[in-house]
């Protein structure tokens, strides 16, 4: 592989692209592009609504970028794609990477946000963290139940 492929899948894996562009219009939009694999061009048809992930496109370097602007010349003299940012939508980090801190204000939730939680755990481990910070934090009989219960139910699935 050589450096140039190298950073295109580095930015890929990290997803940084080099541009993003996105449609203006309610309807359909059709660009051309290079694919980052091949380098062949591909035609891309743009859709969907305020915040789609199908609304955008990205290109990955620099040659790809000025290939972008001038097949899709027209696009962008008619106001059909634009330059943009992707909105940071948060990634939500799982549960199994949870710190103490923030499993004890997970303790501190009320009772029926954290038994809803609670379902959503399918390590023993984090199970077992949480019993024992339960147990630490003097937390009622009734969540050090449900938490005992969890942990013995993921036991017997392993």
């Amino acid at each position: 592989m050589d450096a140039k492929n190298y950073e295109v899948y580095t930015k890929m894996q990290a997803g940084t692209p080099y541009a993003t562009y996105k449609k203006t219009s309610l309807g359909k939009v059709f660009v051309s592009a290079l694919d980052p694999f091949s380098g062949n061009p591909v035609g891309i048809i743009l859709e969907g609504e305020k915040g789609d992930e199908k609304e955008y496109v990205d290109v990955w370097s620099e040659g790809e970028d000025v290939f972008f602007k001038r097949t899709n010349k027209l696009q962008f003299d008619q106001g059909y794609i634009i330059p943009a940012e992707r909105p940071n939508a948060p990634v939500a980090k799982p549960i199994e990477q949870f710190s103490d801190e923030e499993l004890k204000e997970l303790l501190s939730m009320k009772y029926f946000a954290f038994q809803k939680l609670l379902g959503e755990i399918n390590s023993v481990a984090v199970a077992q963290r949480l019993l024992d910070l339960s147990r630490e934090m003097e937390k009622s009989e009734k969540i050090v139940s449900v938490i005992e219960a969890k942990v013995s139910e993921l036991q017997q699935k392993v």
